[in-house]
């Protein structure tokens, strides 16, 4: 009997552990709370800490263990520990390693997993609370970003924004993927953003990272120069809602619904809905119109007034913007380990401008249904997205007159696995991804489906695999190496790869040293454009040819048309970037930045050029030609069309065209530095500074760097429990600006943006947020609009 005992005793004893927590450092001037969570995530420990201490925790069932520090609502830091059978493991925790300015102690974009921000390998911004609101003016939410390092908001229009760092910015900028919730909010057909149509304000947003610099290693494609990591609020940590009334200049005004609702522990329903209708700064640029700006290109067809499309057609484009959407979302957590979500949402917009490398578009309508579905523990997640773009009605190109529909969508599945690794020291985050995409740009209800801007419709896939493991030899040091693989339909297989290695040399101080690739594929139009882009009389020339050699030609001149074609054997653009960076908070109320990077950019997609194009053969004149008038004609040919000669090709039935194509061109060399500087002196005040430079260096004249070459901001936040506000200086100093047909200076300018809040009551709260405020017209890219004062102020109900 005693045996049988002492058998059932030992094999009790196996199954429990122990955790020590030694906590260092301190006192700190506010407590943080720590908890310690069981296998199923009940809570084990509950405590909060002000100052150095020891907690031991005994007979704990063996599993994996979660800890967290949060300070108010802030999450501080996430451990997991393992507990094994007869073991104690210990956790060190030093207090002063707890950054003490808000909002920037946990980053989750850079690693793909939550990690403080001193130990993140890539330089990264976070913007929470009330910096969002400088956003909050309705489609302009890229000015939250505005007072950060390294940042170009270009704003070519109204509604018209590009997200970039580090230069190489574009009308359609894709080289900083955004994502909302995991779900990239791109269009599928050219790769830029629809701010007009997000349907996103402040109260939605739990957080926004901007990581800058390349990051192909962990997010694939066009993750060139950065990742914009945009969490909305889980409708179970923020029940209640708001109501949202705005009105502002440009006859602006809006409302925003938002309520969410948290059934049970386990199930959570959110919902918002909102409108706004705005005019635009965009003007008329034909030849009857003053003129915006010198060097600007006219158009064929006018704004807000009718117009004669080249078809005969009269049309009238209206700039006044309307904008609807709504979403619904669904929490749903089976058990104390799992979180399940289910969400879709759509939005309308009508009338918007844009600019892009061809010229201005109006789109008289576009719809953005789109659903999201993810599945999440500690360590594994799921998810799987599909956006859809659909254009019902005619979007006209201004420059030309012609017509663009779009019917796409874009789909995705993703699992990522964070496990919990049995040597403390290593961390590991893997993944695997599948991205589908279609394509079709013919007329709504057209029987043979005939497209309006690529030869036919279009398919594409991509496959992924990426892992990142960190490696921690002691306190001071870590070891970051990642890598991408991904396989395409589109372009031949990337690698990208990824190393860093960051020190900590004493508490609140980080150095790192990283080295990143990343690429950028061309866009659907790159590769399959197929659209008419005018004609060339040459008639003229064909009579005087005749009249020559006395005979009539078969060579059917005429109207020759021009075409813009695609470019199928385009390679992807790369970019290789190595980092020196600073993070560190000094005498507990300043914090300091500064990253010193050198990128190099190979083989970026040019404009439409004549005789670009290798699968386009040069022209033949027709067989029944005599040889000795080949030589004549051809001569002719050339002199009379110059450089665009080396365009001319031969439809399928043997007449002319003017092929215009893309190709890849150019090498660039980057030098740059972000720093940036946070000074709390109290909790009331924050003030805080940016500069930065950037040496563009490339021996191509047809390309630019559309940045400018220094920028700086300086700004205040002010925070009380009624009153908030704040306010940012920012200065851009002028930069030539080139793309598509499009190409000039953009000269300097300083912009004063500015938000106050009043909480009224504890349910009413007024919002004024207002952009350039002292007026200074001016425009961030060569060929958009000038930009003028924004204003609105905001009633805000909150229950």
């Amino acid at each position: 009997m005693n045996i049988v005992l002492l058998t059932m005793f030992s094999i009790m004893q196996s199954n429990t552990g122990g955790i020590k927590l030694e906590i260092s450092g301190g006192p700190l001037a506010k407590p943080v709370f720590v908890s310690i969570y069981n296998p199923d995530q009940r809570l084990t420990l509950a405590q909060e800490v002000l100052e150095a201490t020891h907690i031991e925790l005994s007979d704990l069932s063996t599993g994996t263990y979660r800890m967290t520090v949060t300070s108010g609502s802030q999450l501080v830091q996430s451990h997991k520990i393992l507990v094994t059978s007869n073991q104690v493991t210990q956790i060190d925790l030093d207090l002063d390693l707890l950054l003490t300015v808000d909002d920037v102690l946990t980053v989750h974009a850079v690693s793909r997993r939550k990690q403080n921000i001193l130990k993140a390998p890539a330089a990264v911004s976070v913007i929470r609370g009330f910096d969002l609101e400088a956003g909050s003016q309705a489609g302009q939410l890229p000015f939250a970003l505005n007072h950060l390092p390294g940042v170009q908001i270009s704003q070519t229009g109204t509604f018209d924004f590009n997200i970039n760092t580090r230069g190489l910015n574009s009308f359609l900028n894709r080289r900083v993927v955004v994502l909302l919730d995991g779900r990239n909010t791109a269009v599928t057909q050219l790769g830029n953003q629809e701010w007009f149509a997000m349907g996103l304000a402040p109260q939605d947003i739990e957080s926004m990272e901007l990581v800058h610099g390349p990051g192909s290693a962990l997010y694939g494609a066009n993750a060139f120069n950065g990742i914009l990591d945009i969490r909305s609020k889980a409708p179970a940590d923020n029940p209640g809602g708001s109501l949202q009334l705005t009105l502002g200049e440009q006859d602006m005004w809006g409302g925003h619904l938002q309520h969410n609702w948290r059934i049970s522990d386990r199930l959570a329903i959110g919902i918002k809905a909102g409108t706004f209708f705005s005019d635009q700064w965009e003007q008329s640029r034909t030849a009857d119109d003053p003129v915006e700006y010198p060097g600007v290109p006219t158009e064929v067809l006018p704004l807000d007034r009718p117009g004669l499309a080249p078809n005969g057609t009269t049309v009238n484009l209206d700039t006044r913007l309307e904008s609807r959407h709504a979403s619904l979302r669904l929490d749903f957590r089976p058990n104390q380990t799992w979180l399940m979500t289910a969400e879709l949402g759509t939005a309308v917009a009508e009338n918007f401008v844009g600019v892009a490398d061809i010229g201005r578009g109006h789109i008289r309508e576009v719809e953005r249904p789109w659903a999201r579905l993810a599945a999440e523990t500690e360590s594994l997640h799921f998810s799987f997205w599909r956006t859809e773009r659909k254009t019902p009605e005619d979007e006209h190109f201004l420059a030309s007159g012609g017509i663009l529909w779009e019917d796409s969508y874009d789909q995705q599945a993703e699992l990522t696995w964070d496990p919990l690794l049995p040597n403390d020291d290593f961390t590991l985050v893997v993944g695997a991804s599948y991205h589908w995409q279609n394509l079709d740009t013919s007329k709504p209800g057209d029987p043979e489906n005939r497209q309006s801007s690529i030869q036919e419709p279009v398919k594409a896939d991509q496959q992924s695999l990426f892992s990142q493991v960190t490696w921690q030899p002691n306190a001071e040091w870590e070891v970051v190496l990642a890598d991408r693989y991904d396989r395409s339909s589109l372009h031949p297989s990337r690698h990208s790869p990824k190393a860093a290695l960051v020190w900590i040399p004493r508490p609140n101080q980080s150095l790192r040293l990283t080295y990143n690739k990343a690429f950028q594929p061309p866009s659907f139009p790159d590769f399959f454009l197929y659209a008419q882009a005018g004609a060339l009389n040459l008639s003229g020339l064909e009579e005087a040819l005749e009249s020559a050699v006395g005979q009539s030609l078969p060579t059917d001149f005429g109207l020759t048309p021009i075409l813009a074609v695609g470019n199928q054997s385009l390679e992807v653009e790369r970019i290789e970037t190595i980092e020196l960076g600073y993070r560190g908070l000094l005498a507990n109320s300043w914090f300091a930045t500064c990253n010193i990077y050198r990128s190099e950019a190979h083989d970026f997609v040019t404009e439409l050029l004549p005789g670009a194009n290798p699968n386009i053969a040069p022209y033949q004149l027709p067989a029944s030609l005599p040889d000795a008038l080949a030589p004549i004609i051809l001569n002719a040919l050339q002199g009379a069309l110059g450089p665009f000669y080396a365009g001319l090709a031969n439809a399928a039935d043997g007449s002319p065209y003017l092929a215009l194509s893309y190709t890849n061109a150019g090498k660039v060399n980057l030098t740059g530095i972000d720093a940036s500087l946070i000074w709390t002196p109290t909790q009331s005040w924050q003030f805080d500074g940016f500069y930065h430079w950037l040496d563009y260096d490339s021996q191509d004249e047809n390309l630019a760097s559309n940045a400018p070459s220094r920028s700086l901001g300086v700004g205040f936040v002010f925070t009380q429990p009624k009153w908030n506000a704040s306010s940012h200086l920012n200065f851009r100093n002028g930069y030539d600006s080139a793309g598509g047909i499009f190409a000039g200076y953009v000269p300097k300018y300083t912009a004063w943006d500015a938000q106050v809040s009043y909480q009224i009551t504890r349910q009413w709260q007024l919002l004024f947020n207002g952009s350039n405020l002292l007026d200074d017209a001016h425009y961030d890219q060569f060929g958009g609009a000038l930009i003028g004062r924004m204003t609105s102020l905001s009633c805000r109900l909150t229950w």
